[in-house]
């Protein structure tokens, strides 16, 4: 089995400015536990995980509305092709 065979073809990103709040909405309204997060030219900088909003943002006392997802995405991230 290869990876294309289970991946999805529609991705929906987070940039990293945006709130973390945009992020959390992102989530919902797509279902999803993570989301990658990008630049201004579109390269993959991070992932931004359900976990990383409660135990980062909420726990550590930010306001999702006013706290940049780069403050408390997930760095140091593995990719790999779909083959």
């Amino acid at each position: 089995m290869k990876v294309r065979d289970i991946m999805t073809d529609t991705i929906v990103t987070v940039g990293q400015l945006e709130p973390v709040s945009a992020a959390a909405r992102l989530m919902k309204r797509h279902n999803l536990g993570v989301l990658p997060v990008c630049d201004d030219t579109g390269r993959l900088r991070g992932v931004i995980t359900d976990r990383d909003i409660v135990t980062r943002c909420v726990a550590g006392d930010l306001t999702p509305e006013d706290t940049p997802v780069r403050e408390i995405m997930s760095r140091g991230i593995a990719t790999c092709r779909a083959d």
